[in-house]
């Protein structure tokens, strides 16, 4: 929801056009996980976490330039994870979870959940 809203704000549009999304839960098995909130994950291997977290990936896309986010989720897809977690941009304590369904392995599970 932190990083809906996110959106909404940088595109000054109103809280209540916002707030009429549906939200559900989902469960996540999988075996092949990227964890950029690991600590030092990225301490050899180029930008900081704090660069990638203050880049203006809007921008960059207006620009037709590729963020870091792109290109570190690309790169995740391209060596064979199945998920990629990440500090929220929009929410300093949240996390976000980006499944690529296209490399789900065939013991990998989702499930929506309550419905």
């Amino acid at each position: 929801m932190a990083e809906t809203l996110g959106h909404y704000r940088y595109y000054d549009i109103s809280i209540t056009d916002a707030m009429q999304r549906v939200f559900v839960a989902i469960e996540v098995s999988v075996n092949r996980v990227f964890n950029l909130t690991s600590p030092g994950i990225l301490a050899d291997q180029g930008p900081s976490l704090e660069e990638i977290l203050d880049e203006d990936w809007r921008e960059k896309v207006r620009r037709m330039e590729e963020p870091l986010t792109q290109a570190i989720g690309r790169a995740a897809f391209a060596a064979g994870f199945e998920a990629l977690i990440a500090p929220s941009s929009a929410d300093k304590v949240g996390t976000n979870v980006v499944i690529y369904l296209d490399a789900l392995s065939s013991e990998s599970k989702i499930e929506v959940m309550g419905i």
